[in-house]
């Protein structure tokens, strides 16, 4: 809004922006009664028609409460949407579509403010996926390829066996301090027990002291 006041302010043209709730932001569109606003649209279906009719004036929003918010009107727009909406896919419906664009470039009734973009990593193995803004049902036209998603596990997920073994070499590392002591404490000598040791006591001492 800072932005916005600073470029009226350029014209001159004192800009005053006003915050409104959501169902008196309706009422406004619905009587025609704003200056300026910020809207936005998520097109149905892929087909410049989509876009289109909602600049198309016989659709507006105060006079019809059609989709045209802007309540924008032109005879000679609204006369090659008529004609290009129920064409098919040509070069004649293009040169249509491009005369359209014109005027709406130069009647300029909208502004854009955003063009997002999204962007998706897949697998190789995933086919007919493609991120897009007009639809959310695209899980039914995935396609998956088990061999190649198969070949990619088996390249990918090879065991990586060293540490394992590292783990079970320290194991054995830390048990034989352990054994060695188990193996002096009970140690035996041919003929009888030894004697006078004690778990701290050297064989060499145990030997000496034996009954």
């Amino acid at each position: 809004m800072d932005w916005w006041r600073k470029q009226f302010a350029k014209l001159p043209v004192q800009f005053e922006p006003r915050q409104t709730d959501w169902n008196r932001f309706q009422e406004k569109l619905r009587k025609g009664s704003t200056q300026l606003f910020i809207v936005g649209w998520s097109a149905d279906y892929p087909d410049p028609e989509n876009f289109m009719f909602l600049l198309h004036g016989p659709q507006s929003r105060a006079r019809t409460q059609g989709e045209n918010a802007s309540n924008y009107l032109n005879p000679e727009f609204d006369a090659l949407f008529e004609r290009m909406r129920n064409m098919p896919n040509s070069p004649e419906r293009q040169r249509v579509i491009d005369r359209m664009i014109e005027i709406f470039r130069r009647d300029a009734p909208w502004i854009g403010g955003f063009h997002p973009k999204n962007f998706a990593l897949f697998h190789s193995w995933l086919g007919n996926a493609k991120v897009n803004e007009i639809s959310g049902n695209g899980l039914k036209y995935l396609k998956v390829d088990p061999a190649r998603r198969a070949a990619a596990r088996r390249e990918w997920n090879q065991p990586v066996l060293w540490p394992v073994m590292l783990v079970l070499i320290l194991l054995a590392i830390s048990v034989i301090p352990a054994v060695l002591t188990y193996r002096r404490r009970n140690a035996w000598l041919p003929g009888g027990s030894l004697t006078g040791c004690s778990p701290t006591s050297s064989a060499a001492s145990c030997m000496r002291s034996r009954s």
